[in-house]
């Protein structure tokens, strides 16, 4: 954004300070005809006391012939007779209009351009009051060359377009040198990002920018050392307790997290490789060949009046460039963010199994719901919850979790054949007695054949060819270790399941050891 910064600064420079040097300048030529009239007024008078006006011609035309400023003087009197002197000619004539502004007496003292009344090309005319022993006697008219203002003003405009090219052209080169700091980092993130999502966890990236680019760096290392660390306790929890269901989708999430991170940082490379800051380095060469002679190169090479052009267009397309850039690195920022939250969520069930506590039942069923949550987004699964507020009860909270896992990947495969319709997941909670937890996970997919009814919970029985038919029978194991029951329904091929899991609500240790 720094060059965004010196273009807006370069046009309140330009707004602010061109029309006040204009002005500056104009002042200049109006504080010239108010000298000029002191002195002329003061021969004026004498000539009108002395009813003498020849001794006024020829200070006039010695005066014009001193002074190339001076286009004319010209003295009106109220009815309208004027001594007219010029560069050329003087005479006496009868002159009206602007010569005569009866409805202004004060004149115009200020001035204005008009063109030349006696020759061609424009003049700064200037009208001044007489006034000779408290009469309005009449006007003096004087006719100041633009020229030096002309000269001045072009060499205004000069200076003010070369600094804010040079400001203009600055402002690109820092945005260059801003998005080459970026590019370099942003390349090494993408191939560190291919590298883990190969699988590797053991490496680690340094990056010292000082910016959101070390830190997402620094977030990259802490998640990674603690995935690397969670994926081997979730190896070994899984072995002890048969949660491999669980390992398999952690590392599944975080997998294709890790793609989109791995796509994400290949379209920040991509964009950096494309970008038109490359275009810079050529102008910039031939604004350079074209030394002291740079203002006459922009205003009248052909090549050079496009140079503005380019450069506005240029820097709306680096703005856009740079948006995009935030844009992506954002997005990676939520990435790393999701795996953080993914692998909190596996390190708080990472305990060895076998250990009961005091468990929120719905907090458990939520966990269960993301940590299959890609797999259900990708299908376009919804899950309805029916969860009403219950109090506490004492279980084990990673038997519990390993059943739901199983439980919600099973209806997800179910419903992954199926087209058509709204794919959905139905989880209620409730205790149909106060001694009895019911969960029930039913589904509108492919639904169980009456002769599969009784083997799905049978070691090694499944239908897909995939499957290694653990997850139920697992499933079916810890439920019993928990004394409950787990059961299975269906009316039939392509009328989905319902699977009831049925648990001991026991509120108190009192309870539980009962």
């Amino acid at each position: 954004m720094a060059w965004v910064l010196v273009i807006s600064t370069v046009l309140v420079l330009l707004v602010v300070t061109i029309p006040s040097q204009r002005q500056q300048l104009l002042d200049e030529m109006r504080q010239r005809g108010k000298v000029l009239f002191t002195t002329t007024s003061q021969a004026a008078v004498e000539a009108i006391v002395l009813d003498d006006y020849s001794s006024f011609v020829e200070y006039c035309l010695n005066l014009i012939a001193k002074n190339p400023s001076i286009q004319y003087v010209v003295l009106t009197r109220k009815d309208g007779y004027s001594l007219v002197h010029t560069r050329t000619f003087w005479k006496q004539e009868y002159l009206k209009g602007m010569w005569r502004p009866v409805n202004t007496p004060k004149g115009d003292p200020e001035g204005h351009f008009v063109d030349h009344a006696f020759s061609s090309g424009r003049v700064f005319h200037m009208t001044f009051p007489l006034v000779y022993s408290g009469i309005d006697w009449g006007w003096i008219h004087l006719g100041l060359s633009p020229k030096k203002f002309y000269t001045d003003l072009t060499a205004l405009y000069r200076r003010t377009f070369l600094v804010a090219l040079l400001a203009v052209l600055g402002g690109l080169l820092a945005s260059f040198l801003y998005a080459r700091r970026l590019s370099v980092p942003i390349q090494r993130l993408e191939q560190f990002s291919r590298q883990i999502a190969s699988g590797d966890l053991s490496e680690r990236i340094d990056i010292r920018t000082g910016d959101e680019l070390q830190t997402l760096a620094d977030s990259f290392n802490h998640m990674l050392g603690e995935l690397n660390r969670s994926k081997q306790g979730l190896v070994k929890s899984a072995r002890q307790a048969g949660m491999a269901e669980m390992a398999v989708n952690v590392l599944h999430n975080v997998g294709n997290i890790l793609n989109s991170i791995g796509v994400t940082a290949h379209a920040l490379k991509a964009r950096v490789r494309q970008s038109k800051m490359q275009s810079l380095a050529p102008l910039a060469a031939l604004l350079e060949e074209q030394g002291d002679q740079l203002a006459s190169f922009i205003s009248q090479d052909p090549r050079g009046r496009k140079t503005t052009a380019f450069l506005s267009a240029l820097g709306a397309h680096l703005e856009d460039e740079q948006q995009a850039l935030m844009n992506n690195l954002a997005a990676l920022e939520r990435h790393v963010q999701h795996i953080q939250e993914i692998v909190h969520l596996q390190q708080s069930y990472s305990r060895v199994a076998g250990l009961t506590e005091r468990v929120n039942v719905a907090d458990v069923i939520q966990d269960a719901i993301e940590l299959n949550r890609d797999g259900l987004d990708k299908q376009g699964i919804s899950v309805q919850r029916d969860l009403p507020p219950l109090p506490g009860t004492i279980l084990d909270r990673y038997k519990l979790l390993q059943i739901l896992i199983n439980l919600i990947s099973n209806a997800k495969q179910a419903l992954e054949p199926v087209s058509g319709i709204d794919k959905r997941i139905f989880i209620q909670m409730h205790r149909p007695t106060p001694e009895i937890l019911r969960i029930v996970v039913s589904d509108n997919g492919t639904g169980i054949s009456r002769e599969n009814l009784t083997r799905i919970f049978q070691h090694g029985f499944t239908t897909r060819k995939e499957g290694h038919g653990f997850g139920l029978h697992s499933s079916a194991i810890a439920a019993s270790e928990m004394d409950g029951s787990l059961k299975a329904e269906s009316k039939g091929q392509g009328l989905g399941a319902v699977f009831t899991l049925e648990l001991p609500f026991r509120a108190s240790w009192t309870a539980a050891r009962g």
